[in-house]
């Protein structure tokens, strides 16, 4: 179920509909087929000025990050930090931190600065990669004994390909004491809900924030990085829709 999912995933990523259209488009357009060469490549012109400008990767990402405040001050009573994988980068013989994707640092981050008012909790570095050779969990691990974090202080959970996985297997581990839950702040909803669904008490804190209000004349034209924010939209809207499917009895 997990690769059907990422399978459909990959099927409705925006850029791979807008490349295939383009395709489609051109050769219908060499056999001259230029009637509907051309509607091809027009949609997949507006569908690649819907991603890329600002207003409709904002009005999509806003909502999700929204939900959830950055916590200040950790409780002083949890007993666990758990911290979800953000991707890392497959590439032997570099040192760690070089290897964590910006979402992946940010959490690690997070999750040492609350553990500095709380050194008596331990973090769960949660992440697995396909092949089982670069778990988000261990590289984040390796990462915190780099910042002095006592191997004694973390715990590593590297085998749950996706969310909905790390959270049923870290309630094995954590049960169902109250713990903090560090993620980024746009898939923080889904994290929760996941966890909750498990019977769990997290605590959102919520990091790597993004920018969703133009600052800059330049921000409203098209650009890599709105696109980012909807494919990351897109993505947990995805994942919403895909839990409610897998429910239906």
């Amino acid at each position: 179920m997990f690769y059907i999912k990422k399978l459909i995933e990959t099927c409705l990523d925006p850029l791979s509909i807008i490349v295939v259209l383009l395709l489609v488009g051109l050769i219908l357009t060499y056999f001259r087929r230029y009637h509907w060469g051309r509607r091809l490549i027009l949609i997949a012109f507006i569908i690649l000025l819907i991603v890329s400008l600002p207003w409709i990767p904002n009005r999509l990402f806003k909502p999700l990050q929204d939900q959830y405040a950055p916590l200040e001050q950790a409780p002083k009573t949890v007993e666990y930090i758990v911290v979800l994988g953000g991707g890392i980068l497959p590439i032997s013989n570099i040192p760690s931190n070089n290897l964590l994707k910006a979402g992946s640092m940010q959490r690690t981050i997070e999750a040492i600065r609350l553990w500095h008012q709380i050194p008596s909790a331990k973090i769960l570095f949660s992440g697995a990669d396909y092949y089982k050779k670069f778990n988000d969990g261990d590289y984040m691990a390796k990462t915190a004994d780099m910042l002095d974090i006592p191997t004694s202080a973390v715990v590593t959970e590297n085998h749950a390909l996706d969310t909905a996985k790390e959270a049923a297997a870290i309630k094995n581990i954590i049960h169902n004491q109250p713990f903090i839950l560090v993620t980024s702040a746009y898939h923080m909803p889904r994290a929760m809900t996941l966890f909750e669904q498990q019977g769990m008490r997290p605590i959102a804190a919520p990091c790597d924030f993004q920018v969703v209000e133009a600052t800059h004349v330049r921000e409203m034209f098209p650009s890599l990085y709105n696109m980012g924010k909807f494919d990351a939209a897109l993505h947990e809207y995805q994942g919403m829709a895909w839990e409610k499917v897998r429910k239906i009895p």
